[in-house]
């Protein structure tokens, strides 16, 4: 029986990949749409919190303390915040989803906004609702009958876990207020260390077996004419650095960066170089560094293919 394609509902070809759990995934590659999918059922280990075993633990990465985890996300929670809800001065009504422990949502609380949370895995769940007091439910089936409606809804890195995401962000687009707006981030298949740089072991790394959607720049766009194009805006981000997929190219190995989808090798390297005895110089190698990372990352963003994906709904 061959795969269907979610998207424009043709024949996919069927291809097995290695994941980095070190487990054969099999795949549908849907050429057309430049989608790659996967025809599972990945709602149990969810909600068992199974997802940083094959995530982290099976990939050779230590699955951090919920302390360690919590403060690193509050970190990368408040370049969220800086970059999408700082110019608001009023409460907006938000909802994430795929909270995980809460932690943009505690920051957009403590700004004063009304947030709710939709996290499957209980345990993250209880600890948003009791150690947060934010409110959190299993599943957005569970807002229906509510005629609660959001300026905001946030998935940042869930989308690939979702199965028929056409019918999910329509969904979702019926929970906004007008000229509301749903912001979604996602891996790109189409990363330049997979395309360009041609790494073996990064290859493996990004296939999980609980992922459903590999989404490019190209499916994303098929996708969203099948929803409403004008209501949409897609582009991709380079978030990770030279010097993260240097390390890729000298070890094979993944590096614990503590930002999902990013990291601060360029300011980790600038902050190694001592200026004591020559500040001139010093300032000049550190200007290099940063510009170099720079138009790195330019260059990969301009061919699309960046590590990211963002998209951007509005409801009109």
């Amino acid at each position: 029986m061959s795969l269907i394609c979610p998207i424009c509902k043709t024949n996919a070809e069927e291809i097995v990949k290695d994941s980095r759990s070190n487990s054969k995934v099999l795949l549908g590659n849907c050429r057309n749409c430049d989608f790659l999918f996967a025809d599972i059922d990945n709602i149990n280990s969810l909600k068992n919190n199974q997802l940083d075993e094959t995530r982290l633990k099976k990939a050779g990465l230590k699955i951090p303390s919920i302390e360690k985890d919590f403060k690193n996300g509050s970190l990368q929670a408040k370049r969220y915040f800086n970059e999408y809800l700082n110019s608001y001065d009023f409460p907006l009504n938000i909802l994430e989803i795929g909270c995980s422990w809460g932690y943009f949502l505690n920051i957009l609380k403590n700004k004063n906004h009304n947030v709710i949370g939709i996290e499957i895995s209980k345990e993250r769940r209880n600890y948003v609702e009791k150690n947060l007091q934010i409110k959190c439910l299993q599943d957005i089936n569970m807002l229906k009958n509510s005629s609660l409606r959001f300026d905001k809804i946030f998935l940042f890195y869930v989308i690939e876990y979702i199965n028929d995401p056409k019918n999910y962000i329509e969904d979702l687009i019926k929970f906004l207020k007008k000229d509301g707006e749903i912001i979604i981030i996602t891996p790109n298949k189409n990363d330049v260390l997979l395309n360009i740089w041609s790494n073996k072991s990064y290859e493996k790394f990004i296939i999980d077996e609980h992922v459903i959607n590999y989404f490019s720049v190209k499916s994303l766009e098929k996708l969203s004419k099948l929803i409403d194009r004008s209501i949409f805006k897609i582009y991709n981000q380079q978030g990770y650095s030279l010097y993260n997929h240097l390390k890729w190219y000298f070890t094979n190995k993944p590096s614990t960066t503590g930002i999902v989808g990013g990291d601060i090798f360029t300011e980790d390297i600038k902050n190694q170089i001592t200026n004591n005895k020559d500040i001139k110089l010093s300032n000049k190698i550190k200007t290099l560094i940063t510009n170099t990372n720079k138009e790195y990352q330019k260059i990969i963003e301009e061919n699309n293919m960046g590590n990211s994906i963002i998209v951007r709904i509005k409801r009109i």
